[in-house]
Parts: C-alpha cells; sequence; structure tokens
C-alpha cells in the first residue's frame, strides 16, 4: 500500500470516530433528515433503476414585467423537483411593462450524442418567451439519482445543435444536485467525461469506505433505541411527590 493511501484511510478513520463521538455527545435526532432522496424518474432508466420507474416530469412558470420595466427574480423547476433555473432581477429581457413571461422545463428523450461525456441525470430543455437579457446568468440546478456516480460538471447544447459544451459545476446547494451559472436557456444534462487513458481504481479502498459509512449510520442505532425506551413525559412510575401539607 502507498503512503498516500495509507494517509487516506488513516484520514477516513479519523473522521468515522470523530463522528461518532459527535453523534453520541448531541440528542436524538442527530440521524433525522439524512434519508436520500425519493426514487429518481428517469426518461430512460439504466437497468438497475427499470423497476418502478417513473416518467420524470415537465413544469412551467410565469413572471410578470414590473412597473419598473424588468422582470423580478425567480425560480422555474419542474414539478418533481428533478430540474430548476433562476434568475435575479433583470435577469430576462423585459417586454412592455405589464407582459407576462413564460418559462418552461421539459425532459427530453432524443438529444444529440454527448460524445465523451456520461450523463448522470435526465436532459431538460429550458425555454422562455423572452431572452436571458445581455451580460445576465441563470443558475441552472440539477438533481441525480443515489446510487450513481455523482456528476462533474453541467453540460449543454442549443436547441438545433449537436455541439455538447461544459458549463461548469459551483457546487452542490442541496444534497444530490449539481449548479452551474449559463449565459442563455438550452437543453442541460449533468455527468463525468470519460478519461480516454484513464485507469480503474484498484484495491479495496472504496469497499473501506463503504464500511466506514456503514459503521457510522449504525453508531446511530444506540440513539435511536434510547428515544423508544423513553418514556413520554407525564407517564413516569414511581410515587408522586408529597405535598407541601404532609407529615
Amino acid at each position: 500500500m502507498t503512503r498516500s493511501r495509507r494517509v487516506t484511510l488513516a484520514a477516513l478513520l479519523l473522521a468515522v470516530l470523530v463522528y461518532i463521538g459527535a453523534a453520541w455527545a448531541i440528542p436524538p435526532g442527530f440521524f433525522d433528515g439524512l434519508a436520500p432522496p425519493g426514487p429518481y424518474r428517469w426518461t430512460s432508466p439504466p437497468p438497475t433503476f427499470r423497476k418502478g420507474n417513473q416518467p420524470p416530469l415537465d413544469g412551467h412558470t410565469t413572471a410578470r414585467v414590473e412597473a419598473d420595466g424588468k422582470i423580478g427574480p425567480g425560480t422555474a423547476f419542474t414539478r418533481d423537483g428533478q430540474a430548476s433555473f433562476s434568475w435575479s432581477a433583470g435577469g430576462f429581457k423585459a417586454p412592455k411593462p405589464g407582459s407576462v413571461v413564460t418559462f418552461r422545463l421539459r425532459p427530453v428523450r432524443t438529444f444529440p450524442n454527448p460524445g465523451p461525456v456520461h450523463l448522470s441525470t435526465n436532459v431538460y430543455c429550458f425555454t422562455s418567451t423572452t431572452p436571458v437579457a445581455r451580460g445576465q446568468l441563470i443558475l441552472v440546478t440539477l438533481t441525480y439519482a443515489a446510487g450513481v456516480p455523482a456528476p462533474t460538471a453541467v453540460y449543454g447544447y442549443r436547441p438545433g445543435g449537436t455541439a455538447w459544451q461544459r458549463i461548469g459545476n459551483l457546487g452542490d446547494s442541496a444534497p444530490f444536485t449539481i449548479s452551474a451559472n449559463a449565459t442563455s436557456l438550452g437543453c442541460f444534462g449533468a455527468g463525468t467525461e470519460k478519461s480516454s487513458g484513464a485507469s480503474t481504481p484498484a484495491g479495496d479502498l472504496p469497499l473501506l469506505v463503504a464500511a466506514l459509512i456503514v459503521l457510522v449510520l449504525l453508531a446511530g442505532l444506540p440513539l435511536v433505541l434510547i428515544r423508544l425506551r423513553r418514556p413520554p413525559a407525564g407517564a413516569g412510575g414511581g410515587e408522586p411527590p408529597a405535598s407541601a401539607s404532609d407529615g
């Protein structure tokens, strides 16, 4: 085992020990909210996700041009929450005051070959009845499924075109999401560029990481048992306290 791998393993083990200590030091409920997201809705599910798959949903929203001649900030998202884009005030070119602008999001089954990019999400096309204002950016956010490799970037292409471009990666605003800024609307998906000569990492490091994650989760079980065994408030047994007039 190389020195770098020994250092990595030691760091992982230390993180697990610290995490377990922190879990025992706080009240029950620490592990609430750590559940993975609901089942991802695929347009064309990978084999392991075909059973029970539901089709993804589209979405649309509207915004009115305000009296100052600008479209206020907002967010458009699909009804299942798997894709969205946000804009700041003045982010879109505004028609005349009082006009209504419509934004739509649609999952697509057919799209240009992404080439060296392995997509981890559906591809969504975003449209609006007015274009993004010059010099403005929109924030594209895509959700990916639990159980797939986390994508490293958002990629996109213009409708009618065939060339995919790397949009970028601003990190995750929430678990199992990836975001990037774009200068215009279009079609987007998140994925990872395939390495043309990179070898697959060998060894037992992934298995060890998985084992450490299981260990962290098991550390929370005693807290759950303590909570279940704790009597509800006001249900304690024993003799009632003596009143001031007793004895």
